[in-house]
């Protein structure tokens, strides 16, 4: 990737940044083979390519942040990652190292949280996570021991019997956060799991994705947060009109394009 000409007053401030094909994913460089690779990815509505040729590979045990904007381009290449969505071109391919496999084959073994709730009104914080438990096939055993677990990390145990219709929006997210944790899913899709949770509710969020990355999940993130993607993110991708224009650490990202990165933060991101 390179840097163009000059950046103009209300220019975003990626779009002076050719993406070469390829070239996001090449600042990082590992000797793991990845456990998700994208290749080309695209999705298409009417004439406009909302996710347009991404290309990334995706590692267990990292958590990868996908910062953008609104209409970026996140949540349609969550919902392709996770196979909600049919790319209109391009590839996923599930542990390439031991042959191609196809996103269907993992269905069970993943964990989605969108920024639409997909909560059962009159369902208690228990029987929602019992039902997900059973939904991936974790032993009897185990799911009293994650339940209480993650009721006491995300602070729901004081609703533990509560029906849905009467949480509170915040305990709502952090329910939905807990959904997609339940069973240490290998791969872990959060598309801004964090965006209705006050200041409190959010560390413990923060905290509960971190002790999923240690436990070996492949994690990405979709957030608008500069100070989130640095709490959480091993890697940053940058999205800006469905392209993916820079990937790599922080550290990367902020020796390679500096202020043009400070100002991204400034005009697409929230306040926390």
């Amino acid at each position: 990737m390179r840097i163009g000409k000059k950046q103009k007053v209300g220019q975003a401030p990626f779009s002076s940044i050719k993406q070469e094909e390829g070239s996001a994913t090449e600042s990082f460089q590992t000797e793991r083979l990845p456990w998700m690779s994208l290749f080309r990815l695209t999705k298409v509505y009417g004439k406009r390519n909302v996710v347009n040729n991404v290309t990334l590979d995706l590692f267990e045990g990292e958590t990868l942040a996908l910062l953008g904007g609104n209409a970026s381009g996140k949540s349609t290449l969550l919902q392709m990652i996770t196979g909600l969505l049919q790319p209109t071109s391009g590839s996923i391919h599930v542990c390439p190292g031991s042959g191609p496999k196809d996103i269907s084959a993992i269905r069970d073994r993943i964990g989605l949280c969108r920024q639409q709730s997909a909560l059962f009104d009159f369902l208690t914080v228990e029987q929602h996570l019992v039902f997900i438990a059973k939904l991936r096939r974790m032993e009897s055993q185990d799911i009293k021991a994650q339940l209480n677990h993650l009721l006491d990390l995300l602070n729901l145990e004081n609703n533990r019997y509560t029906i849905v219709t009467f949480l509170s929006t915040v305990s709502k997210s952090a329910l939905s956060l807990a959904l997609a944790l339940m069973g240490n899913p290998k791969v872990i899709a959060l598309d801004e799991p964090t965006q209705n949770m006050d200041p409190c509710m959010r560390q413990h969020a923060w905290e509960a994705i971190n002790q999923s990355k240690q436990a070996g999940s492949v994690i990405i993130l979709s957030t608008q947060s500069m100070q989130e993607a640095e709490a959480l993110a091993d890697r940053i991708g940058v999205l800006q009109n469905g392209s993916l224009v820079a990937c790599g650490t922080m550290a990367e990202l902020e020796e390679k394009y500096g202020k043009m990165l400070l100002m991204f933060t400034m005009t697409s991101s929230v306040e926390y």
